[in-house]
């Protein structure tokens, strides 16, 4: 049975929708004792998963508004979501993630059983 784990997203317009990386404001939220997975996607025509990872979610973020590596999808539009996970389950949880993600780009996938988890459902939203 897979964990159910609670996306992250932000809050427009009064409606929850998926966070622009770009209109983030790391500063003001309260990740900085968030520890889980995290997962950066692209819109456009042809939504893709870029990077999945996990650690401290708050420095993550704040890292990835300015990676050159990222930055280079930013015309498609750079969304993110974020999920806290117990210490013991988060390497299984991001190994999950990305072997059934495929990130873009390369992403530390750690030696270890995969915990199957809910996948966040980006490729239905309005992105």
């Amino acid at each position: 049975m897979a964990l159910n784990l609670q996306w992250g997203k932000c809050r427009a317009y009064l409606v929850d929708e998926w966070c622009r990386l770009a209109d983030l404001d790391t500063g003001r939220m309260d990740l900085s004792v968030l520890n889980g997975v995290y997962m950066i996607w692209h819109g456009g025509g042809s939504p893709a998963v870029l990077r999945v990872g996990q650690g401290t979610v708050k420095t993550f973020l704040r890292e990835a508004k300015n990676d050159p590596a990222l930055l280079e999808y930013q015309s498609h539009g750079l969304y993110t979501t974020w999920a806290r996970v117990a210490p013991a389950q988060v390497d299984g949880v991001a190994r999950y993630l990305i072997d059934e993600m495929k990130p873009v780009l390369p992403c530390d996938a750690p030696p270890v059983e995969t915990v199957p988890v809910n996948l966040p459902n980006w490729q239905q939203a309005n992105v």
